[in-house]
């Protein structure tokens, strides 16, 4: 779910043929006389990309794979109206990892309650709306198309979180006195208002950094 390399591998015309590529390759069905499990996760994502019922049955799991679109025009892969199932929780089990949020981080303040059909890349990106029906696996097509370019700290601005390389999270900037303030959704949880590294995505993870961004 929050791994942006599917959703991107998944937007790309020639993803069934590489793949079949990679499988037809001896040298990696087989490494020191193991199991490749990436020929496994392959073969998944070829039969999800070629086999209709795979992939009405996933989808109808996941949401409705569709697509928004960036300033620029570009098109983002997005998954429109998730519902509480396709995380694997209800809304009461949400609720209570929310008010769990708040005794682990005690400064933050909370301004939604759960929701579960858009996230923080959407909620930046695309729409701050409570009605937002979006969830955006990546925010690369809004940072690489001119949509948007990098930038100095200041309120209204977005940052974006990356740990070694992979975009984790986004967040909007609301005051940047004494200290960087953001909003941002929690995944399917809540929106919070919070200092720039008190949240999950930030507190005590390696690899960790972060950049502002501004809409051109």
């Amino acid at each position: 779910m929050y791994f942006p390399g599917l959703p991107e591998l998944l937007s790309r015309e020639d993803a069934v043929s590489v793949l079949q590529s990679y499988l037809s390759s001896e040298t990696n069905l087989m490494s020191n006389q193991e199991i490749d499990f990436n020929i496994l996760y392959a073969r998944d994502i070829v039969d999800y990309l070629t086999l209709p019922n795979t992939a009405d049955d996933e989808i109808s799991l996941c949401g409705t794979s569709t697509t928004v679109s960036t300033p620029a025009g570009s098109f983002v892969s997005a998954t429109y109206n998730k519902t509480w199932a396709d995380h694997g929780t209800t809304y009461e089990s949400a609720l209570a990892k929310h008010e769990r949020y708040h005794i682990t981080y005690p400064s933050v303040t909370s301004l939604r309650t759960p929701a579960p059909a858009y996230n923080c890349h959407s909620y930046a990106f695309h729409s701050t709306s409570s009605s937002n029906l979006y969830w955006i696996g990546s925010p690369a097509k809004y940072l690489n198309d001119g949509s948007y370019s990098s930038s100095t700290a200041a309120v209204g601005r977005i940052v974006v979180y990356s740990v070694n390389g992979s975009y984790s999270h986004s967040a909007i900037i609301n005051s940047t006195s004494g200290g960087t303030v953001v909003t941002s959704k929690w995944g399917c949880y809540g929106l919070y208002q919070h200092d720039l590294r008190d949240c999950p995505y930030a507190k005590n993870v390696s690899g960790l950094s972060t950049a502002v961004y501004k809409r051109n």
